[in-house]
C-alpha cells in the first residue's frame, strides 16, 4: 500500500521531534555528567602540572636511581641510566635486614637525615595526595560514555536528515 503525502509529512515530523527530544536528553545528560567530572579532571590536570614542574622530584628520583644502582651493583642491572615508574611500586616489597623495614622506610629515613631540603617536595605538590585518590579509569570511562552518546546522536542526525 502506498503512503499518502500527509502520512509521509507526519512521519517526518514525528521523526524530527524524536531526534530533537533525543538531542535534548543527550545535552542534559552531557551537561550533568560534565559538571560532575570536571572538578576531578581539573584536579588531575593541576596535580600533573605540579609533577611536571617540580624541581625537587627529579632529585628524589635520582636518589632512587643511585640507590637501585648500589643495590644492583655486580649484577646485569647495575649502572642503570633510568627506571620505569612501575618500579616505584616495588619499594614496599624490597625488605631490609631489619623486621618490618622496607626500601620505602629506608628512603624516607635517608631523606629525613641526609636530604632534608628534598622534603619540601610536598610543598611543590599540594594537590597530589587528593588527586591520587581519584580513579583515572573511572574518569576515562565516563568521558568515553559521553563521547559514545554524542557520536550515536550525531550518527542518528546524519542518518535521519537524508
Amino acid at each position: 500500500p502506498q503512503r499518502s503525502l500527509s502520512d509521509n509529512v507526519l512521519s517526518l515530523t514525528s521523526l524530527r521531534v524524536s531526534l530533537r527530544v533525543s538531542a535534548m536528553i543527550v545535552q542534559h545528560e552531557f551537561s550533568e555528567a560534565a559538571e560532575t567530572i570536571k572538578p576531578d579532571i581539573d584536579l588531575m590536570l593541576v596535580a600533573l602540572e605540579e609533577l611536571l614542574t617540580s624541581k625537587l622530584l627529579p632529585e628524589i628520583m635520582f636518589l632512587l636511581l643511585d640507590l637501585g644502582n648500589f643495590l644492583n651493583s655486580g649484577t646485569f642491572n647495575a649502572n642503570a641510566a633510568g627506571f620505569k615508574l612501575d618500579c616505584l611500586l616495588k619499594l614496599d616489597d624490597t625488605k631490609a635486614n631489619k623486621p618490618r623495614v622496607t626500601l620505602s622506610h629506608f628512603l624516607a629515613e635517608n631523606l629525613e637525615t641526609e636530604h632534608k631540603d628534598l622534603l619540601a617536595v610536598f610543598e611543590e605538590l599540594p594537590h597530589l595526595e587528593k588527586a591520587s585518590r581519584l580513579s583515572l579509569e573511572f574518569l576515562t570511562s565516563k568521558v568515553g560514555q559521553l563521547d559514545s552518546k554524542v557520536k550515536k546522536l550525531r550518527k542518528d542526525l546524519d542518518g535521519k536528515s537524508e
